[in-house]
């Protein structure tokens, strides 16, 4: 397999993973779902991939809307006046591991390209 059809295999695991979340469940029940940890566990493959192929494509539209979807939730529940402090501590520690992941893709993207492409034209 390529290294184009693994990263798209990755990423179709994190959109696949995202849709298994239960939506049904209530915010702060998610954050102790084993979808939730799969999610998590997902993006971090792809991190792997990242650092271990040299890779610089960009990542995918499609997984980037379900970071954004996933920091937003986060972030609602941490706001939340109603949410205890341990719930509001969970929240905090996934969304630093979600944002952990994505920092660490866009490093390895960086890092891997040809870096004039992300200089501003004169």
């Amino acid at each position: 397999m390529s290294n184009a059809q693994i990263k798209k295999e990755l990423e179709r695991k994190i959109i696949q993973r995202e849709w298994e979340v239960d939506s049904l469940l209530d915010d702060l029940s998610l954050l102790h779902s084993e979808s939730l940890d799969q999610l998590l566990t997902a993006w971090h493959e792809l991190v792997r991939y990242y650092e271990a192929n040299g890779d610089d494509a960009e990542i995918g539209v499609e997984t980037l809307r379900s970071y954004v979807s996933f920091t937003r939730l986060l972030r609602k529940i941490m706001l939340n006046p109603e949410t205890d402090v341990d719930s509001r501590e969970k929240a905090d520690e996934i969304l630093s591991s979600f944002e952990v992941a994505l920092e660490n893709i866009i490093r390895e993207v960086v890092s891997n390209s040809d870096t004039s492409r992300y200089q501003p034209k004169s």
